[in-house]
């Protein structure tokens, strides 16, 4: 992380600016398909959050349900799964390119309707609420 200090001249101030405090690009892709995931699945109070511009994040309580990242060159989305889904995925060609089983979140390269990863999604909201 960078932090940089400053003056204004103009205002007569002096600034702190760090990677948190800058403005992140908004990806609407990725925005319009998270609000449609949580719609579909019956999520309320939910969050869309942008702390990174790697990708978005569709937020429950506090609880990062899913990561995803959608453009022209990368389409994935990354699950918070429930113990009970890991343990009955651990070989499903869904989550390939998942090499560290161990983890909380869950990548998948995205080739077809998100649809398909809808369960994991109601799975983990329920165990959540």
């Amino acid at each position: 992380m960078s932090i940089h200090i400053g003056y204004n001249s103009d205002k007569k101030e002096i600034f702190v600016e760090s990677e948190f405090s800058k403005e992140r690009k908004i990806n609407q892709s990725e925005i319009d398909l998270l609000n449609k995931i949580a719609t579909d699945i019956g999520i309320s109070d939910f969050e869309i959050v942008n702390n990174t511009e790697d990708y978005t994040t569709l937020k429950y309580k506090e609880y990062d349900l899913v990561r995803l990242k959608y453009t022209d060159k990368a389409k994935w989305i990354s699950l918070f799964l429930t113990k009970d889904d890991k343990s009955s995925n651990i070989d499903n060609p869904l989550f390939e390119v998942q090499k560290n089983k161990k983890q909380l979140f869950w990548k998948s390269n995205i080739t077809q309707d998100v649809d398909i990863y809808y369960p994991f999604i109601k799975h983990r909201y329920d165990e959540i609420q």
